[in-house]
């Protein structure tokens, strides 16, 4: 059963979490704080406020990777960045400046799209 000393009003929460109300009414309507609608108005039970005050992620959470990375995964960073450079140094260069090619392209998107 509900009890009314475990709603909060709107104003309520947005006092305990030093917030402007609106801000607060922005994230029931998100849906990231779950609300109740008692009659016209609009209350938040204290278990729904303690969970949204929760961190996002749990703390001891593990990273999809190694940090630092192994030995072997920076032998393999190295490895990759020298053979960018190396066929990066066998490039010609373009022979117009950026602006220039940046204004060849334009001209070649509007041909193809027939702005021309």
């Amino acid at each position: 059963m509900i009890t009314h000393d475990n709603l909060l009003t709107v104003a309520q929460v947005a006092r305990r979490l030093q917030l402007h109300e609106i801000t607060v009414r922005r994230y029931i309507r998100a849906g990231t704080l779950k609300a109740v609608r008692v009659g016209r108005n609009v209350r938040v039970r204290e278990d729904d406020l303690e969970r949204f005050l929760q961190p996002a992620t749990p703390t001891g959470a593990r990273l999809p990777y190694r940090w630092p990375p192994t030995p072997e995964e920076m032998a393999r960073r190295s490895k990759i960045i020298k053979e960018m450079l190396a066929i990066r140094a066998q490039m010609k260069p373009l022979g117009m400046s950026t602006a220039e090619l940046v204004r060849e392209g334009r001209r070649e998107r509007d041909i193809l799209y027939g702005r021309e």
